[in-house]
């Protein structure tokens, strides 16, 4: 056997040989400098989320819809490593205790205060230097930061890369590769087409920085922080036609061309893919795209006709059981998500079966899993069909022939009863559901299919017997089985008759069975039995999630320009909204996941932060101006900590006055999220009596009375931070946070 020490040795060898070889730099773990440094930014809230701040030396992406505050939170990252060393990334002025308004250290950590330098691509002339002053706080004078605006996209390829193989660069942020231009594209005419060439550059941009990144690490130089600005890509071409139906959160229908004809503003259904749960939302964006060549036409099973039938272009997303897929991608057979009502509890369930066993029928529709059972019984059964129906929250109706009738709502609840074969009567039942078999079950049959008769002076309990003409010998077996072992007493079976009660079996079958017996059919057991008492519970409706399978799928072209007109919404949130009766489609105007610049960018990247579009157009206003503004979003992506992170923050775009104290432009507010921290953590947990909350020595009635406690005290933010700070350094696998 071969020594561990000896193999060890030997994997030494080879490496050493390959980094020769190739001038690579394979290395043990242990010989690695495994310290991740960050640069924190003024928000606690998105260094929370980041674990820290942005990763030094990775690449990092700010992606997201417009005016979200992307210019920003990467203009204040800027600000921010102009304080720090860039070879320690430790303040190079200290540590402050704004408390004791001292520094508690003086210095950065090794002593040398090395500058930052910063390379900022202003792709699209955004820079402001008074605002970047003044709000991301950044030192505009020095020397150590550098400004490029170039022409081309291959400038800036070209530019970018020298820089990180210098080694000498500290940090890159490039505003923003949504506004890249080949060179190809600007010097053509404004008439001809440029498809792709975008996409393609920036996707050797990542290749091409990816490989001088790995250059640095193998000369075991130290790598460029940078971050990259990208937008979200409005997709061209993924619509309805203007007569598709859309589901408003009202119950009713609108065509989507109406809706963005008129850009009206309504709610529609929309479904939470965190929750799995249908729920109104507003919609926030209104598009037309042109005409479409072709669009495709597919059908899946359901609605009152037996199917559904969508028109869609072939790029159009859809909801599936692998995700989210566009429909020139999705097979005949594979299955879509759509609304579904569902009422049936384990009551109804239960109660369903012995109706099923019994008189009532389910009618499924055409092609479809959906159905509504049926109820029918004679005038003399009346008040019986009307408490059936009304379990159901539904109304009897009488027929001209004074039958009495009532039809449940449509839903996919009854498909469990598929393993009942059934013509005239009841042929055979499913193993499955003879073990589902109950008293309140039997109890329904009975009442539906039971007959009681017999002198009780001869018979002593009368005689109770069920029809069940049709039924195989080897269901009956099985069922009189089940209601011996539920305590209904042992039937006597015959094939082509039923099953019978007699003497002693009789009374104890009407034992059980006579709390479900309805008034109305209080014939059909003794007078002297117990009496009707069923407790029904309360009917509510539930919309699930369900899969349809497709089972028709065809091109659709039409000589009416009208009917080939693209249109779609965008719903806030949640990102789709439901078509035709239910089936549930992407907007694709705001999809997260499609950004300009190819799909490189999605696999050299370390940290994706996506911000999210504020619901308002500003937050809040003093005397009509607007004085601060949300900056939210999700850490998408995370390879060097936990991802799927959210924040949020407000930002100060004016002056103004809150709760005394003097916030000026640029401030960053977050007060209310850093108490939900606050309690997250236990830094704010309940007193004693479970009732009122405590923080540090005091309790407060309420949570916001924290908060005014905090806000109000001169030092309280400082203090809560310093507090959740220490809480995050005894939580196991926590950054420490600067």
């Amino acid at each position: 056997m071969v020594k561990i020490d000896e193999r060890q040795s030997r994997v030494n060898a080879l490496c050493g040989k390959m980094n020769e070889t190739y001038k690579t730099n394979l290395m043990k773990t242990n010989d690695r400098d495994v310290i991740m440094h960050r640069i924190p930014t003024r928000s606690f809230m998105l260094n929370y989320a980041c674990s820290g701040g942005i990763p030094v030396g990775r690449i990092s992406m700010f992606y997201g819809p417009s005016s979200t505050g992307k210019t920003f939170t990467a203009l204040d990252c800027v600000g921010q490593a102009q304080k720090y060393c860039s070879k320690c990334w430790t303040p190079k002025a200290g540590i402050y205790d704004p408390i004791q308004k001292k520094y508690i250290k003086e210095g950065c950590e090794c002593g040398e205060n090395r500058e930052t330098q910063i390379a900022y691509y202003d792709i699209e002339n955004s820079w402001d230097e008074e605002w970047s002053r003044n709000a991301a706080k950044i030192d505009t004078t020095r020397e150590s930061l550098h400004f490029s605006n170039p022409s081309f996209t291959e400038q800036c390829i070209d530019t970018i890369d020298a820089l990180i193989r210098s080694g000498d660069i500290d940090l890159i942020v490039v505003d923003s590769l949504a506004a890249l231009s080949p060179s190809e594209e600007v010097k053509k005419s404004t008439e001809e087409s440029v498809v792709g060439k975008q996409a393609l550059l920036v996707n050797r941009a990542w290749r091409v920085w990816n490989s001088a990144y790995a250059q640095l690490e193998n000369e075991g130089k130290k790598k460029p922080t940078m971050i990259v600005i990208n937008q979200e890509r409005l997709k061209i071409g993924v619509c309805f036609p203007p007569e598709q139906r859309v589901l408003l959160a009202n119950g009713k229908r609108e065509r989507i061309g109406t809706i963005v004809n008129r850009k009206m503003n309504v709610e529609v259904m929309s479904f939470n893919e965190e929750k799995g749960i249908f729920e109104p939302k507003k919609v926030i964006g209104w598009f037309k795209n042109g005409f479409a060549d072709r669009m495709v036409n597919f059908k899946l099973k359901g609605d009152s006709c037996g199917y559904r039938s969508i028109r869609c272009t072939e790029d159009h997303k859809f909801l599936t059981e692998q995700g989210w897929k566009a429909i020139k991608d999705i097979e005949i057979g594979e299955k879509i998500g759509v609304k579904e009502v569902e009422y049936l509890d384990n009551f109804r369930k239960e109660f369903t079966l012995g109706c099923l066993l019994g008189d009532s029928q389910i009618r499924y529709e055409k092609f479809s899993p959906r159905g509504r059972l049926r109820f029918l019984h004679c005038s003399w059964q009346g008040d019986y069909c009307k408490w059936k129906a009304s379990i159901f929250n539904i109304e009897a109706k009488t027929k001209k022939n004074n039958r009495v009738t009532a039809d449940t709502k449509l839903t996919i609840g009854y498909s469990f009863l598929k393993g009942i074969k059934k013509e005239k009567g009841v042929i055979s039942i499913s193993d499955e559901l003879i073990d589902k078999i109950t008293t309140m079950v039997v109890a329904i049959w009975y009442q539906d299919d039971g007959n009681f008769s017999g002198a009780h002076a001869k018979w002593g309990y009368g005689k109770c017997s069920i029809a069940a003409k049709i039924m195989e010998i080897d269901t009956m077996i099985k069922v009189a089985k089940k209601m011996e072992e539920i305590g209904l007493g042992k039937p006597t079976i015959k094939q082509g008759v039923g099953f019978t009660w007699n003497g002693e079996e009789s009374k104890k079958f009407q034992e059980k069975i006579a709390q479900y017996v309805h008034p109305n059919m209080r014939y059909k057991i003794r007078h002297d039995m117990p009496y009707f008492n069923v407790v029904v519970p309360e009917y509510k409706e539930n919309t699930v999630l369900h899969f349809e399978k497709i089972f028709q799928k065809e091109y659709y072209v039409s000589k009416a320009k009208s009917r080939m007109e693209k249109c779609d919404i965008e719903v806030e949130d949640n990102h789709n909204y439901l078509v035709g009766n239910g089936v549930i489609a992407h907007n694709c105007y705001g999809d997260p996941s499609t950004r300009p610049g190819g799909e490189g960018q999605k696999y050299v990247t370390s940290m994706d932060v996506k911000f999210k579009k504020n619901k308002y157009e500003f937050s809040a206003k003093e005397n009509g101006i607007p004085v601060w503004t949300l900056i939210g979003g999700k850490i998408t992506k995370n390879k060097t900590a936990t991802a799927q992170m959210e924040f949020e923050f407000a930002l100060a775009i004016n002056r103004f006055k809150y709760h005394g104290m003097d916030i000026k432009k640029g401030d960053i507010l977050e007060f209310k999220e850093l108490i939900k921290l606050a309690e997250l953590h236990g830094v704010i947990g309940k007193a004693d009596d479970g009732k009122k909350f405590r923080y540090k020595d005091n309790e407060f009635k309420k949570l916001s009375d924290v908060y005014e406690s905090v806000v109000y005290n001169e030092f309280g933010v400082e203090v809560l931070k310093m507090d959740i700070m220490e809480a995050l350094k005894k939580s196991e696998g926590m950054i420490e946070m600067k």
